[in-house]
């Protein structure tokens, strides 16, 4: 295979590859209701905020039957 068509075919894939990807929908992020939880959340939450991906605050949402409750049932 020629350099050149080699060097192209690496700069194609590296300009793929370096696109920003965005969510569908916002990403909901939810936690627990506990101390470890909400730092967790709120840290979460402010990366994903950082980087423009469009967010929904659950933080603190409840306790663990509740959470897994938010969780099987998609919310």
């Amino acid at each position: 295979m020629p350099l050149s068509k080699l060097w192209a075919g690496s700069l194609v894939l590296l300009a793929a590859v370096s696109l920003p990807l965005q969510a569908a929908s916002p990403v909901k992020v939810g936690s627990k209701i506990d101390t470890e939880g909400a730092l967790l959340g709120n840290i979460i939450l402010q990366v994903l905020e950082s980087h423009g991906v469009p967010t929904v605050n659950k933080v603190q949402l409840g306790t663990t039957p509740v959470v897994r409750g938010a969780i099987t049932s998609g919310e």
